[in-house]
Formats: C-alpha cells, sequence, structure tokens
C-alpha cells in the first residue's frame, strides 16, 4: 500500500525525448458484476528521481482504463517518495475489471545517457457501489 517502504524501480529509457511508461494492474474480481459504482479513490506513494530541466520533463502517475484511455488526471510526482491522492474520474463496473495506475516519464535533451528513475511504492484503491 502507499505506507511501503519497498519499492519497484522503473530504470528510464535513454535517448533524447525517450518515453517510458509502465503499468499497475488492481484486481476488482471481488466487486458483484451488478454493482453501481458510487465513488473511486486511490492513493499512490511514487518518486521520481530527477525532475526538471532538460533531464527528465515528465514525471507523472495516473490511473487508466486498459493502456490508453486516461481517467481523472495526472499528478506529478517529486524527487521525495510521496503518497498522492488521485483524482480518479468515474468507472463503470465493466471499466473496473481493467483499471491500471499509470507511471510515465520522458527524458529531456541533456539527459540522453544518464541512469534515471521512478520507484513505485504501492497504492490503495477504495471503490464504493451499491448492489
Amino acid at each position: 500500500d502507499e505506507n511501503s517502504t519497498s519499492y519497484a524501480t522503473v530504470n528510464l529509457k535513454t535517448g533524447n525525448a525517450a518515453d517510458t511508461t509502465a503499468f499497475w494492474k488492481f484486481d476488482c474480481s471481488a466487486i458483484p458484476a451488478d454493482a453501481t459504482i458510487v465513488s473511486v479513490e486511490c492513493r499512490a506513494k511514487a518518486m521520481t528521481q530527477q525532475a526538471g530541466g532538460n533531464r527528465v520533463t515528465t514525471y507523472e502517475m495516473q490511473l487508466y482504463k486498459g493502456t490508453t484511455t486516461a481517467k481523472g488526471s495526472s499528478t506529478q510526482l517529486t524527487t521525495s517518495a510521496a503518497a498522492y491522492d488521485l483524482t480518479c474520474g468515474t468507472w463503470t463496473r465493466a471499466e473496473l475489471d481493467d483499471i491500471n495506475l499509470r507511471l510515465h516519464a520522458v527524458r529531456g535533451k541533456n539527459s540522453t545517457t544518464t541512469t534515471y528513475y521512478l520507484r513505485f511504492y504501492g497504492a490503495t484503491l477504495t471503490v464504493k457501489y451499491r448492489v
């Protein structure tokens, strides 16, 4: 969860404007198929090793349906491990079968070979629903 001190490291691809994306999938199979989703809340802990300037220009996380449909709005990471309350948007029960947390970074033009990373510590997803 977001209180974890252990983490997964995602090394950023090298190269000018190289794009790195990683997804973590949530399991919502315990929610009944006929449930009406009232709200979705997510608190996630992550960080970027390098931020701003010409080193890493994008460093964010966001909830996604699958790997192509953004939900809510993205949250910009800092260079210290921190837990963030994400803006989650609205979800249907069927969409929750493919709910993912996306970490995303894009390198700047001055960091083409240096090793930089994102760290993901964990997340808690809370889904309120009625049957």
